[in-house]
């Protein structure tokens, strides 16, 4: 019984979209994540992966967004952090189910800074990578 216990606890650790290679991710609030590893620092600014997870408000309105049948859980922005500006523009996207499923993904040619404003759930990203430069 302990073994199957293990292997169930190891096989969800697995499975979770939270957990690959190459990945290292760090909670900064209950709903924002920061891989550590994929932080690249420029002279003008800094790029990084974020974790979003979603309520169930959020995620049945994005459902509706994506016309899907399964309701997104998290996504994945690469995110772009300009510290001397307190801006920040999204480069990439991909939006998942609970089960993992890609539900939506994408890239965005021409990114659209936008100011870093106080207390939103961006900031705690921002400060994190802006105050390590």
């Amino acid at each position: 019984m302990r073994h199957l216990t293990a292997l169930a606890i190891a096989l969800c650790v697995l499975a979770s979209p939270a957990v690959s290679a190459g990945e290292s991710w760090k909670q900064l609030s209950g709903d924002m994540f920061i891989d550590t590893s994929s932080i690249v620092r420029s002279f003008k600014s800094v790029h990084a992966d974020v974790k979003y997870l979603y309520d169930k408000a959020d995620g049945a309105r994005l459902q509706k967004t994506f016309r899907s049948k399964l309701m997104p859980q998290h996504s994945i922005q690469r995110k772009n952090f300009y510290c001397n500006n307190r801006e920040v523009s999204t480069s990439a996207y991909k939006y998942f189910a609970a089960d993992g499923t890609v539900l939506a993904t994408g890239s965005i040619s021409e990114q659209k800074k936008t100011p870093v404003v106080p207390e939103s759930r961006i900031e705690v990203v921002f400060d994190y990578v802006c105050q390590q430069r």
